[in-house]
């Protein structure tokens, strides 16, 4: 029985999601809350316990709006069991029509949205960002009526719907401050979104004060406004040797356009001087000022007031602006992107296709049957948890669910009898043994995910009660990972020719290759999900445990969306992930590029669609270190905006180094060559090939 801290006996409805702290439950008789169930060996259980607790007994005002709209995913109420505190209850947030807020600041995202995402995002206008930067100074300054920092104020935290309300979720994870005065600290956080006073220092031990919010707000209000650009990262660098990096450049408080910056505004960037003056003084006071002294930079109360004092108005052209803007920013940009283009004129001749590597060989075809057991339904209710979304190279999986069958229909799962039959190993006919807590392994631990030569590699521990090692094979056992609605793989396993063996605790790998998975570690969160179907289980007196390295046989259709659709994403998606790498570290570089593909394209026997462009990428990201892409769309030196071309992180000031790499790799001229990546210079003279 479960009781909340008011005495009200509660009943868990189904499983709404799996974080890596908990596993998140509808409550039934409550639509209004969800219950986050802790995992019991979650680390630092007691100490999680305390903060929550805590933050129970400081709900800060205005976590809900009158008319019920959740502005933060704050704990309510503690869960208790038989053996104590066990979870919590927090609002429910719907989000069916929200985005993160990094789909609305980027024009690109937010002019193109993925095909399973909300369709609303291409009618936002400017006056739209205004109101939701306002509304992103409300949530934070809901969050610091009480002691709590956000800590990781990073873009997949901040929720916007199609009204422009804001929601902060991930709440249990803020700096917060007990009424003794015990800090419970934020470990993690964003570089970009990094004040400069934490430069350096281990956040899992710095307790961290408010104006370090303010700083994040800051930016995030200065991508809402100035059309993504962020203050530390795009703009025309003027002073000696290269651009520093955005840490760097925040802690001499220069920014894009400020005072005495040596980081002028880019060219295709509006001026923060087209900004009503009160705003642009607040910027001042964020990043000049703030460096020298924290305390100076402007509260979100003080944010919230000037933007809601900014009149909008039109220029002839149409382009909403502030009324005191003059001349219009984004007329200069369309006049700047249109001189440009027209000094580069696009050539009448189709781009030459130039393939990299040798015929795919051949899969499956896509959306064919697959003769195993059908995969239970993955719907998700439109609900957001508040877990976290730290990215890594690595990332963590903290759930895996399994449902096996034996050789009738009836289905077992985690959750079944303790007392169960199962076969004997050896396949007498007949034979069976009664086992105790053998239906399935009991419990599994934190896998992980990394990109190997042969593929995406998801390592799973497994671990049994049986006093007998067991085994789980299956000529088509599927095994599908998610990353909330976000299909990271899928693929089919022949496992009754390499059984996995498990006896007390094992790891054991699913390689999934090119074709098979859509997302590299450094795209997904640390909240993955794996589901595997089609197993039978037997009892055998094998001592060796695991299977070694398995790789799926053929590929699994998505959960969550068609192969096209799904593919098409995972390219928007990763494109974007690596365009800061590519802007930071290749532009106006030469490197080596070695592949451009668009939809339509026949070669190598193939007429290249989506999932076929998505597949030669990542096995070339997995040859190759350093591996790229690059949508042609975002640089001036491509002939056509539709291609997906893969690049080498190898820069340099000579097309010949980068021939070298290719010559290195022993990658012939037809299929590798040197490329310069840039936003300002035209396509000629940019293409060198080695003859």
């Amino acid at each position: 029985m479960l009781r909340l801290d008011n005495g009200a006996v509660i009943e868990l409805g189904s499983v709404v999601a799996r974080a890596g702290e908990g596993t998140i439950y509808d409550v039934i008789g409550h639509p209004e809350w969800v219950a986050k169930i802790f995992h019991p060996d979650l680390k630092d259980l007691a100490a999680k316990r305390a903060k929550v607790a805590a933050m129970v007994e400081s709900v800060p005002d205005g976590v809900h709006q009158a008319d019920g709209f959740v502005v933060l995913t704050w704990p309510l109420h503690l869960v208790s069991g038989d053996d104590g505190t066990v979870g919590y209850v927090m609002p429910r947030l719907d989000i069916s029509n929200a985005v993160e807020i990094h789909t609305i600041s980027n024009p690109s995202n937010r002019a193109n949205p993925l095909p399973a995402a909300p369709q609303w995002t291409p009618h936002v206008a400017w006056h739209h960002l205004v109101n939701i930067a306002a509304n992103l100074c409300l949530a934070v300054e809901t969050v610091h009526r009480v002691d709590a920092v956000i800590g990781d104020f990073q873009e997949r935290n901040i929720l916007v719907n199609d009204t422009t309300r804001v929601s902060l979720v991930d709440c249990d994870s803020m700096q917060f401050t007990d009424r003794n005065g015990q800090q419970y600290l934020c470990g993690v956080g964003r570089a970009e979104f990094t004040a400069p006073e934490l430069a350096g220092v281990d956040l899992s031990r710095t307790a961290r004060d408010k104006p370090s919010d303010l700083f994040a707000l800051a930016v995030h209000v200065h991508l809402l406004l100035m059309a993504g650009n962020h203050p530390f990262l795009r703009g025309e660098w003027t002073g000696p040797g290269e651009q520093p990096d955005a840490l760097s450049l925040a802690r001499t408080g220069q920014w894009a356009g400020g005072p005495q910056s040596n980081l002028r505004t880019h060219a295709l960037a509006p001026p923060v001087d087209f900004l009503p003056p009160a705003i642009q003084q607040l910027f001042t006071r964020a990043f000049t000022d703030g460096v020298r002294d924290p305390s100076v930079r402007p509260s979100a109360a003080a944010w919230r007031e000037q933007l809601q004092r900014i009149q909008v108005g039109t220029c002839a052209r149409g382009h909403q602006i502030p009324v005191e803007a003059d001349p219009c920013p984004w007329c200069a940009i369309d006049d700047a992107r249109a001189v440009r283009k027209s000094a580069h004129p696009q050539p009448a001749v189709p781009q030459r296709a130039m393939p990299v590597v040798p015929k795919q060989p051949a899969v499956a075809p896509y959306g064919r049957p697959l003769p195993a057991a059908p995969v239970p339904s993955r719907t998700r209710r439109n609900v957001l948890i508040g877990v976290g979304a730290a990215v890594a190279l690595v990332a963590s999986i903290v759930t895996v669910t399994i449902a096996l069958s034996d050789s009738g229909d009836d289905r077992s799962t985690a959750t079944g009898s303790s007392a169960a039959t199962t076969r004997n190993a050896a396949g007498n006919s007949g034979a069976t043994a009664t086992v105790q807590s053998c239906d399935v392994p009991s419990s599994f631990g934190s896998a992980t995910v990394s990109l190997t030569q042969e593929g995406l590699a998801v390592d799973v521990p497994i671990q049994t009660d049986c006093d007998a090692a067991v085994s789980l094979s299956g000529a088509g056992v599927q095994v599908a990972v998610f990353d909330g609605a976000r299909d990271v793989a899928a693929g089919v396993f022949n496992l009754d020719m390499r059984p996995v063996v498990v006896s007390g605790q094992t790891t054991q790998r699913f390689v999934f290759p090119a074709g098979m998975y859509w997302r590299t570690p450094e795209m997904v969160s640390s909240t993955l999900t794996a589901e595997i179907t089609g197993a039978e289980q037997d009892v055998t007196s094998r001592s060796t445990t695991g299977s070694g390295a398995v790789a799926a046989d053929r590929p699994l259709p998505p959960a969550h969306g068609t192969f096209d659709s799904v593919a098409a994403a995972a390219l928007s998606e990763l494109s974007g992930a690596d365009y800061p790498a590519v802007r930071d570290g290749l532009a106006n570089r030469w490197v080596p590029q070695i592949s451009s593909k668009q939809i339509g394209l026949v070669t190598d026997g193939i007429t290249y669609a989506d999932p076929d462009i998505l597949r030669n990428h990542l096995s070339l990201r997995q040859r190759y270190e350093a591996v790229r892409l690059v949508w042609s769309g975002h640089w001036t030196t491509f002939n056509a905006p539709n291609w997906w071309v893969t690049v080498v992180g190898s820069p340099s000031g000579d097309p010949a180094v980068a021939n070298g790499w290719c010559d290195a790799h022993n990658i012939d001229s037809w299929n590798c060559i040197a490329k310069y990546i840039s936003d300002t210079a035209g396509p000629d003279g940019t293409t060198v090939i080695r003859r």
